[in-house]
């Protein structure tokens, strides 16, 4: 999955975890940092996201950013960073969402959620004579055949592993949803 796909994708992922826990997010007396809608999110972030964006970042680089430039030259560091600041879109969209939710905005979350949304989607289509094939920067802008060993997966594998991740969020998403609407019930009766 493309880097900007995924940076996009995850700011939603950051927003519809408050949307799907704005009861709770209201009810909260300690903020939204101390709900389990938070540590959830964090933890997402661990165990799914950077993974697999970093598996992607490593194993195909020049591919992740749609080959827009060489990035197969870039030290480790700086893949680490862009790991660092994808968890820090998904908590800075998760706290902006909390702001609208704690205001009665929470349907502003869940319109640029979609909008984020479309948007990863739509790119990688515009981009697809760029995404389609896995190889290297020197390989795509020469026309050349891919390099052996790049193309054996293909965009697929890196498909699969982004729509694992998207799965995991929207399992979390949806287990979130449930919950706060048990809390509404039960704060109703």
């Amino acid at each position: 999955m493309p880097l900007l796909a995924f940076v996009l994708l995850n700011a939603a992922v950051g927003l519809l975890t408050a949307w799907a826990a704005r009861n709770g997010l209201r009810a909260s007396a300690r903020g939204p940092w101390s709900t389990d809608a938070a540590r959830l999110l964090v933890a997402h972030e661990l165990l799914t996201a950077v993974p697999a964006l970093g598996y992607c970042l490593l194993r195909a680089p020049d591919w992740s950013v749609s080959y827009l430039v060489g990035a197969g030259r870039v030290p480790s560091i700086v893949v680490g960073a862009v790991l660092v600041l994808n968890v820090v879109v998904a908590i800075a969209s998760f706290a902006l969402a909390g702001r609208w939710v704690v205001t009665h905005r929470a349907d502003w979350a869940l319109k640029v959620a979609v909008g984020l949304g479309s948007v990863a989607v739509i790119a990688p289509l515009a981009l697809r004579n760029r995404v389609r094939i896995v190889t290297t920067f020197v390989h795509f802008r020469g026309g050349l055949d891919p390099q052996p060993g790049l193309t054996v997966s293909g965009p697929a594998l890196y498909l699969a592993i982004g729509s694992l991740w998207l799965l995991a969020a929207a399992v979390m998403i949806a287990g979130l949803r449930q919950r706060d609407r048990a809390l509404t019930i039960r704060n109703r009766g």
